[in-house]
């Protein structure tokens, strides 16, 4: 039996001489087969297993970026502004605030009176439709005893003296 070189005992080589030129990862098949020696040349061909380098992503996917953690990051400090300065920006900031409140008010404002003439509308239009309404006193309890489903949904109960006050106000 003859010695192998420490070389072929290796189940990988990194073809790899400078840290400037790694991959990120290198991927290459593994077999069972032995490895042979040329013997023209000392050099052992092998067989290489993938290898993972520092510094690349588990998953494998090297277009993923690797994110920071939060406590690695270098907090910068916010400049600091001078009393004239911050209070003149105090100021600003007040100013477009007592915009902001008035052109909401004015916007409420508008919306109460749209909700108003709605129900102005809503009532005239109620008026104008019991001034145009036929109305048939019914005297007989023993009709509405009598009348179906459709007959009995169009019944109303009310005031004479309001109908005919709403009849001939305008008029």
């Amino acid at each position: 039996h003859q010695q192998r070189s420490f070389v072929e005992n290796c189940s990988f080589v990194l073809p790899i001489t400078k840290m400037s030129d790694t991959p990120t990862t290198t991927t290459t098949t593994t077999t069972n087969t032995p490895t042979t020696t040329d013997n023209s040349s000392d050099k052992a061909v092998l067989l290489q297993k993938p290898v993972k380098l520092p510094g690349s992503n588990v998953s494998g996917r090297s277009w993923k970026t690797q994110k920071e953690k939060p406590s690695k990051k270098v907090q910068v400090k916010s400049l600091k502004l001078n009393y004239q300065k911050s209070k003149d920006e105090k100021q600003k900031l007040k100013a477009i605030r007592d915009l902001e409140d008035q052109h909401r008010l004015e916007l409420n404002k508008q919306k109460q009176d749209e909700r108003l003439k709605r129900k102005e509308k809503i009532k005239q239009q109620e008026a104008n439709n019991l001034k145009s309404s036929v109305v048939v006193p019914i005297k007989d309890s023993r009709r509405i005893k009598k009348m179906k489903k459709g007959q009995l949904k169009l019944i109303k109960t009310m005031d004479v003296h309001a109908y005919n006050e709403a009849k001939f106000a305008t008029r």
